[in-house]
């Protein structure tokens, strides 16, 4: 199990967020951020990701892979935090540059054929979708990361792979989205009703406000939809809508840019690409 699941060494996804862990710490020690709560967390988020690996040697196969693959969930969760209290700092906001992408590919925001759709009850759906991602991954973690099984490796790779380049990618280009940014020139759709009002909470207080491009939204739900796929063709005709739903939600309600859902397609691509070469742990065909 240890050999065909979890093989000893640090993995590529493993060595990709301590490289992202490490750049951003020295980013912020060379803008005189050193020992501020953004350096703190992440050099402590990377001590622990190496003590965890090391940790995780002595214990038995299958619970020394679980502890490894899901520990990462949390370390990129404290990333996650430490890249909003930190970024700002010292990169320009990256926003204008979305704005104009999306003026140059659908000649304004999202597409003027959103805002004529608008409709509360539109607004209502898309609300729910929008919020689908964090059950769906759920799903996927239990159902292609929990289960034993020759997909749990690739899988995580992935899925560690998307967040630690998504995240690079927030260092790069940081943005809040269109709803956040009162210069962005988007309308917001009309208001619907409970789900509505869980979105907007979920977006005003778990944004780090950095965390516009690329979507991840859209790369997560997309890769666990093609693990879904090579998993059972049945799954994947079930859940494809949902996907569709996640990935128009977020222009539509605001939370991204054209462009942001581009980009978390091209980084989606470019995972998948990797983790299926041999010296990364091929996916099966």
């Amino acid at each position: 199990m240890r050999m065909t699941l979890c093989p000893a060494g640090i993995q590529l996804h493993e060595w990709t967020y301590l490289t992202l862990f490490a750049v951003y710490a020295a980013l912020l020690a060379v803008h005189g951020l050193a020992w501020t709560a953004a350096f703190v967390e992440t050099a402590g988020v990377a001590v622990a990701t190496l003590l965890t690996i090391a940790w995780v040697q002595s214990l038995p196969g299958l619970v020394a892979c679980r502890v490894r693959w899901f520990y990462f969930m949390a370390a990129m969760a404290a990333c996650y935090h430490a890249l909003g209290a930190g970024v700002p700092a010292f990169r320009p906001d990256g926003a204008r540059l979305l704005q104009e992408a999306d003026r140059l590919l659908t000649g304004g925001f999202g597409g003027v054929w959103m805002e004529r759709l608008g409709h509360p009850v539109l607004t209502e759906l898309m609300s729910w979708c929008y919020m689908g991602l964090f059950p769906y991954l759920m799903l996927g973690l239990w159902r292609h990361g929990w289960v034993p099984g020759q997909r749990a490796g690739p899988f995580f790779r992935a899925l560690g792979l998307v967040y630690a380049l998504g995240f690079a990618g927030y260092i790069l280009c940081p943005a809040a989205g269109p709803y956040l940014d009162a210069g962005s020139g988007f309308t917001p759709p009309p208001a619907g009703w409970l789900g509505t009002r869980l979105a907007e909470a979920m977006v005003v207080w778990g944004s780090n406000r950095v965390d516009c491009f690329p979507s991840l939204h859209c790369a997560v739900s997309g890769l666990i939809l093609v693990f879904d796929a090579r998993a059972d063709r049945r799954l994947f005709l079930r859940h494809a809508p949902v996907v569709a739903g996640i990935w128009l939600s977020t222009v539509w309600l605001g939370q991204h840019y054209f462009v942001d859902v581009l980009g978390g397609l091209v980084l989606l691509a470019g995972v998948l690409w990797l983790v299926r070469r041999p010296a990364s742990g091929a996916l099966a065909n």
